[in-house]
């Protein structure tokens, strides 16, 4: 998706805790085909009991970047080239399509492991070993 988006800038909005949970809105501001574009993003990140992060779900709505993508002619070359790399990446689909309610039953349904969807899941032991501890100010 950053492919398609020029000058891509991401901002936190808001934030919230409860549990073992924290809730991060951001605002991804850019250009697509010398246009704005302006993508807004929740993610949810799970945190084990030393703070390291165990899972990450990141909830946006492709409808904004298909819509723009859609009514800017510019912008479909890249587009098609963003949408081949991954087709060949991940293989052809198979079966029905995937709906958000699939993605919630099954955490990697709509991705390989270890990318972060929309509506996916990634967990700490497919993502390299970094440290993700949040630390106070």
């Amino acid at each position: 998706m950053l492919a398609l988006i020029a000058n891509p800038r991401g901002e936190v909005t808001g934030w919230a805790a409860r549990g073992n949970a924290i809730y991060i809105d951001t605002v991804l501001r850019g250009t697509l085909a010398g246009k704005p574009l302006i993508l807004r993003s929740c993610d949810r990140i799970t945190l084990d009991h030393e703070g390291k992060c165990t899972e990450r779900v990141a909830n946006a709505d492709p409808l904004d970047l298909a819509i723009a993508i859609a009514t800017r002619p510019r912008s479909w070359p890249t587009a098609i080239r963003v949408l081949a790399s991954v087709v060949l990446r991940r293989g052809p689909a198979r079966g029905r399509v995937r709906s958000r309610a699939d993605a919630d039953r099954s955490p990697n349904a709509l991705g390989s492991p270890g990318e972060t969807r929309t509506g996916t899941t990634t967990t700490s032991e497919e993502q390299p070993d970094v440290d993700h501890r949040l630390t106070s100010p």
